[in-house]
């Protein structure tokens, strides 16, 4: 039948003509209905009723926050709009953004925060967009003007998304953000109750609605670690079959954030990360090394998955703050 996310069941004839209602599968000669189906409609399609097959909806809701342009000061909307600021595409009347956000959160996002607040956002969010955690931090700031330092911190994570990774192919290239979710509770507790100032925010720039974060744990700030891997000194590495491959990786932890408790190789790229890498101390910069040889041809994209705790303790399954890096290896 083929792909049918997003497909409704339209039905043109019968005690049922005219409605719809979202397809769920449909397996030989039978068809099951999708979340939201109105039981009332599903139960009057009769035996002998004519129907199609129509995504058109869904089709059209890929590109409806093009004719759902809000105010000017939320960027990322920006390149839907002419030299002079006006919508390229035609508007609805009405915009769903602010009817979702009341709903999600009980009110519209200000910036007027009566107390103090860290906010965690994943770089590679798809849900909750990392250029509007930006925008929020500019309503913050104008809000509270000199009381900004004192009461707000935004801290980016790297390859993170909107929730923790599911599966090995999401294992293999994202990090959970839970550790640090953990962390910044912690020390938002200390900031409260004990006016302990919590580490830098992140520090990072924006282009063309795209946020980005300096390469060096020391400039980018946050609480991250930051990892680099080669694969014989560089980003990417050709070999034959049974070739020796070197592996070196850095990490290091910005500033008073903690040490490097763990750090862990997957050389397939499966997701699975089998090989502890060998830390002689706790520290808040090292580097491990290891050499592995492929025995099949094909494209490999080995990871380095590195985890740092604020109190060095490698022991804990709480506040362990992670992130990784890949490489090519292309086996002749």
């Amino acid at each position: 039948m083929g792909d049918l996310v997003g497909a409704d069941l339209v039905v043109t004839s019968g005690a049922a003509a005219g409605k719809r209602a979202p397809l769920g599968t449909v397996a030989g000669n039978t068809v099951g209905f999708g979340f939201g189906a109105n039981p009332a409609v599903v139960g009057s399609i009769q035996s002998g009723d004519e129907v199609r097959i129509d995504n058109s909806w869904y089709l059209a809701l890929q590109t409806y926050h093009r004719h759902q342009l809000p105010t000017p000061d939320l960027y990322g909307w920006n390149q839907f709009r002419g030299p002079e600021g006006t919508p390229t595409y035609p508007q609805r009347d009405v915009l769903i953004g602010p009817i979702g956000a009341l709903n999600g959160a009980g009110s519209l996002q200000s910036g007027r925060i009566n107390g103090k607040m860290i906010a965690v956002e994943a770089l590679i969010d798809i849900d909750a967009l990392p250029w509007q955690a930006d925008w929020y931090r500019t309503k913050v700031r104008n809000a509270l003007g000199s009381r900004f330092d004192d009461n707000f911190r935004l801290w980016f994570i790297d390859h993170a998304q909107h929730v923790p990774p599911f599966g090995a192919p999401a294992q293999a290239r994202t990090v959970s953000y839970q550790g640090v979710l953990e962390q910044a509770l912690r020390d938002l507790s200390a900031w409260v109750e004990e006016d302990v100032r919590p580490p830098s925010e992140t520090r990072y720039t924006i282009v063309d609605s795209q946020v980005q974060v300096p390469a060096r744990a020391a400039r980018r700030g946050g609480i991250q670690p930051v990892v680099t891997l080669e694969a014989n000194g560089g980003e990417r590495a050709e070999v034959g079959v049974g070739e020796p491959v070197t592996f070196v990786a850095e990490i290091t932890v910005p500033p008073d954030t903690g040490t490097v408790v763990a750090a862990e190789w997957d050389l397939l790229g499966a997701g699975d990360y089998p090989v502890a890498g060998q830390l002689t101390a706790s520290r808040p910069s090292v580097t491990v090394t290891t050499t592995y040889s492929y025995s099949q041809p094909g494209t490999y994209f080995p990871v380095l998955r590195a985890t740092s705790q604020r109190n060095d303790d490698a022991l804990t399954p709480y506040a362990r703050v992670q992130n990784l890096a890949r490489a090519r290896v292309v086996v002749r």
